[in-house]
């Protein structure tokens, strides 16, 4: 099932953004990561964000830094380039950043899922019945709800809670995430390297893990359907 690209072709002020929408922005030259909010914008002129808060502490950020911008609403996931214009600190801080010229852009459906080969571990906060944990999976589809995992041991069945740890890379930078599932589904595999098949429904994602998640998945997806 392919996903709906766009490259350049969906305005910013177009894609529902709201005020107190979160953009996540990664600096081009440290990497360093972190959230701002949006509260609004200009279009051909500006955005409007407030200064990202770290260990309780507001970081004004600096003029003409540049920074990569993430952000998803409404199942699609977008990404541009920014630099900072300018930081007022009257009446409050706030920074305004350049309006993107063009604007990477990717519908992702909830169901669409992504082949992947990615190791992971299984474990769990309950005694499902399947013994000791963690217990060694392969990540084998990907989605932005859930995941399909093979695995030797069984993991429980169907209704059972467990929590999937795994990495990715985004952008270059190896994230990993923890993410709590139910089990949906139980396929015992005949005459295969891996004895069993779960299919995982993602519970309760934050919204860190929600962004590194859709972020991983946008780039796999332009790079199978060759953006």
């Amino acid at each position: 099932m392919a996903a709906s690209q766009e490259n350049g072709s969906t305005p910013f002020d177009k894609l529902g953004l709201k005020t107190g929408d979160p953009l996540h922005l990664e600096s081009i030259d440290t990497k360093s990561r972190f959230t701002v909010r949006l509260i609004g914008y200009v279009p051909g002129g500006s955005i409007l964000v407030l200064p990202p808060v770290i260990k309780g502490k507001q970081m004004l950020l600096k003029k003409d830094k540049l920074y990569n911008v993430r952000a998803a609403v409404g199942g699609k996931v977008c990404a541009f380039r920014t630099q900072v214009l300018y930081t007022h600190l009257q009446p409050y801080a706030y920074s305004h950043l350049l309006y993107p010229q063009e604007m990477q852009a990717l519908q992702v459906r909830e169901s669409e899922r992504l082949d992947v080969h990615l190791d992971a571990t299984v474990t769990s906060e309950f005694d499902t019945g399947a013994g000791e944990w963690p217990k060694d999976a392969v990540i084998v589809d990907l989605s932005k709800s859930g995941a399909g995992v093979r695995c030797q041991e069984p993991l429980g069945v169907e209704g059972h809670e467990v929590i999937l740890h795994f990495i990715v890379t985004v952008a270059g930078v190896s994230k990993q995430l923890h993410l709590k599932s139910v089990i949906r589904n139980r396929i015992p595999l005949e005459g295969e390297s891996h004895r069993y098949f779960f299919g995982l429904q993602f519970t309760q994602l934050s919204e860190a893990a929600r962004l590194v998640l859709n972020g991983y998945i946008f780039e796999k997806l332009r790079e199978r359907d060759g953006g």
